[in-house]
């Protein structure tokens, strides 16, 4: 699986999409990674679209994520959870809404409003 969280371009047709995926799917097998031949047609699945929201948190600490990238989540579920320096005490994260998560802190320092993550909510296929 490749993922790639890009800034909201309002101009990005689905025949874009298409070509970057059939460079890929070339740049694959130019590594080995897949065999074509000339008879071959790309077979492309559909392409989920995300809307990406981010996620803050009003502490600061050490976070430490619960969940993976890729994995479908509700409203309301744990994230992770982020332990104050201070106290050692840890507070935990939860999903401001549901869709996939698309990008989250590893084990990191986050500051008061730093970005945890993005979770996605799908909007379409192409």
């Amino acid at each position: 699986t490749i993922s790639r969280e890009m800034e909201r371009h309002l101009t990005i047709k689905p025949e874009d999409l298409e070509r970057v995926a059939v460079s890929l799917d070339k740049a694959c097998a130019t590594l080995g990674m897949k065999k074509l031949n000339s008879a071959e047609s790309l077979s492309l699945s559909k392409i989920p679209m995300y809307v990406a929201k981010y996620l803050f948190f009003d502490e600061s600490g050490i976070f430490t994520p619960t969940q993976k990238i890729f994995t479908e989540i509700k409203k309301g579920d744990t994230l992770g959870t982020i332990s104050d320096l201070r106290t050692f005490k840890e507070k935990l994260v939860k999903a401001p809404s549901g869709g996939i998560v698309l990008t989250i802190q590893f084990r990191d320092f986050v500051r008061t409003g730093s970005k945890l993550g993005s979770i996605g909510e799908k909007v379409g296929e192409i």
